[in-house]
């Protein structure tokens, strides 16, 4: 039986352990400093919403899910709640 997890920390930490990525691998991955992902996996910041979507891309983590997580922290600003909630372009 799988948990779901209580924050956007624990949901990416868990992701990219899973796939066995360092925290170096992933920044390289998505084109940030090493920084930005230790204060996402710290609680301690949520990124610009493009580096949300690339980093949920990379850890196939569904954006629904991401979004309310974030809602749930207190820390969905109107930009990353319109960019997410808006639907796909045909």
């Amino acid at each position: 039986m799988s948990t779901t997890p209580q924050s956007v920390a624990a949901l990416v930490r868990a992701k990219r352990e899973a796939k066995g990525l360092s925290r170096d691998k992933l920044a390289a991955m998505v084109d940030v400093h090493v920084s930005t992902v230790i204060r996402l996996e710290t609680n301690n910041d949520i990124p610009k919403t493009q580096t949300m979507f690339d980093i949920a891309d990379e850890l196939d983590i569904d954006l629904g899910t991401l979004r309310e997580l974030v809602r749930s922290a207190g820390r969905v600003g109107a930009n990353w709640q319109a960019q997410t909630s808006a639907p796909a372009s045909a």
